[in-house]
């Protein structure tokens, strides 16, 4: 014989159990309840102060200074030819290039034999001097 006598409660979560619904609720629940909202892959929403995203199904805070790390940090891998960046030479090329050093010299090797090259470091020292005359006009200011 039994010393405790089962409730209701118990009783429906076996039920549940054997039904295979074992996430089922057991009994009437009375108060508040959240809202929840299912965010996809990509999706960006603010909750209070700060701004989200799911980026490879990870929630994850966007910041103001995403758009620049992507700018300063060098990545492992050259995203053209996907060898590892671990020459000294190849950082100050992915600066200017966003290429490994190998790459760079690959495709001005391309512009080297189709006489084009001439007019390619035109353009660079002419983005240089634009860049310097810039930085001149901000420490003025």
């Amino acid at each position: 014989m039994l010393k405790k006598e089962f409730k209701r409660k118990d009783v429906q979560r076996a039920r549940n159990l054997i039904m295979g619904n074992s996430g089922a609720s057991t009994g009437t629940q009375i108060g508040y309840k959240k809202e929840t909202k299912n965010y996809k892959e990509g999706d960006v929403w603010t909750e209070g102060r700060k701004t989200w995203t799911i980026k490879n199904g990870i929630k994850q805070t966007v910041s103001k200074l995403d758009t620049i790390k992507k700018e300063v940090f060098m990545p492992l891998s050259c995203p053209c030819c996907s060898k590892v960046m671990k020459k000294k030479i190849d950082k100050p090329n992915y600066k200017i290039h966003k290429k490994c050093y190998d790459c760079v010299v690959e495709f001005e090797h391309k512009l080297l034999y189709k006489d084009q090259y001439k007019d390619y470091i035109k353009n660079l020292e002419a983005k240089n001097s634009l860049t310097i005359l810039d930085e001149l006009i901000v420490s003025i200011k």
